[in-house]
């Protein structure tokens, strides 16, 4: 893991100018993050969600992208319907 964190932190180093302490953090988030792909528990997806809406922005992740969609029911059965 230590190995994986130091890489992650020169390749942020290299792509942004964010600060050391910054990219330390970010190069930590991704190196301990759940990679695609891998099966989680009931549980353990509650967990995740639960940590989720305790952060002070949970809407966003730090590079800006979204953590999550909403669908209104009329929006998920237009895209499900048969044409």
């Amino acid at each position: 893991m230590v190995e994986e964190l130091i890489e992650q932190f020169k390749m942020n180093a290299a792509v942004t100018r964010l600060s050391k302490r910054e990219g330390l953090a970010r190069s930590l988030a991704y190196s301990s993050s759940i990679k695609a792909g891998k099966q989680l528990s009931v549980e353990e997806m509650k967990t995740l969600i639960d940590e989720l809406f305790a952060c002070e922005n949970p809407h966003t992740a730090p590079n800006g992208r979204f953590t999550f969609i909403s669908f209104s029911n009329d929006e998920l059965a237009k895209r499900f319907e048969n044409k």
